[in-house]
């Protein structure tokens, strides 16, 4: 009879899987390794326990087991997602460049960090938190260059490059196209520009996109957080944002806004964006670390 061949899966794989679905990373980690220490082994098994080491950030280890989950299915392309995403975790770049072209992605380089245009993306800054939500662009599978100017609470900067998880967390809307949204798993590349804040009035909403253009002409990073500051359901932040009863916002004149890069150039262009309009003022600036 066939069952006489098959072997009971152990207690630790299904307690290593429910703590690895609860969060608890180190609980999965313990359970999966007592699984192969009991030998039972497989592909499946070793990629649980890479995902629960990618997840705390023991990037060493998850590579490893990621790269034995490989040897055993070489077919299994979660192991490859996962291995691509820790590799770039180590800049192992060869390895991460192996595994894009694994899945069907193509580098523009032989050499280096792997660099490519995947267009913009939204990532959750700081996602095991309140989870801000920003925009950037996509230079690799698993990386991405803010273009946002993040608020000064969640520790990063416009221009950062953040490495971000390869798994949808949610979904964003932007011009008429929809987007998944990737977690951050580290910031790779602290950016060295500050952030300043300043308040000015905007007449109307083109007033404020004209500020927002004339930076991003300057090489400046830019945004009314005015317009971003919004508390919203943990549904939508996971999920699609959508309405709520009296959520509906007006437009205001006076603005929060937020420009990156150094002060001389944010002074110069607030005065010319000021010059330039009617009923348009600028305050005192605020400069964060």
């Amino acid at each position: 009879m066939l069952h006489r061949f098959l072997r009971p899966r152990p207690a630790s794989l299904r307690d290593g899987s429910k703590a690895l679905d609860e969060g608890r990373f180190g609980d999965a980690e313990r359970q999966f390794r007592e699984t192969l220490d009991g030998g039972f082994e497989s592909s499946a098994v070793w990629f649980d326990l890479a995902l629960a080491q990618k997840l705390q950030h023991h990037w060493a280890d998850a590579e490893a087991s990621n790269l034995r989950a490989i040897e055993l299915d070489p077919k299994n392309k979660e192991a490859i997602w996962n291995l691509g995403v820790v590799a770039t975790a180590l800049r192992h770049w060869d390895q991460s460049r192996w595994c894009w072209r694994q899945l069907g992605f193509e580098p523009t380089n032989d050499s280096g960090p792997p660099t490519g245009d995947y267009g913009i993306t939204p990532v959750r800054l700081n996602p095991d938190a309140e989870g801000e939500v920003v925009w950037g662009w996509r230079i690799d599978v698993c990386r991405i260059r803010l273009h946002s100017v993040p608020l000064p609470e969640s520790g990063h900067r416009w221009d950062d490059v953040i490495l971000h998880d390869v798994v949808p967390a949610g979904q964003r809307t932007f011009g008429g196209r929809t987007y998944s949204v990737f977690d951050e798993l580290e910031r790779m590349e602290p950016s060295a520009h500050q952030t300043h804040e300043v308040s000015v009035t905007c007449p109307t909403e083109r007033d404020s996109e004209e500020l927002a253009e004339l930076c991003y002409e300057s090489g400046l990073g830019a945004e009314d957080w005015s317009a971003k500051v919004q508390i919203i359901c943990r549904t939508c932040s996971l999920g699609s944002p959508h309405s709520h009863d009296g959520s509906d916002v007006v437009f205001s004149a006076d603005r929060r806004f937020a420009i990156a890069g150094p002060i001389d150039q944010v002074h110069a262009r607030l005065h010319q964006w000021v010059d330039a309009g009617t009923g348009r003022s600028a305050g005192e600036i605020s400069t964060y670390p």
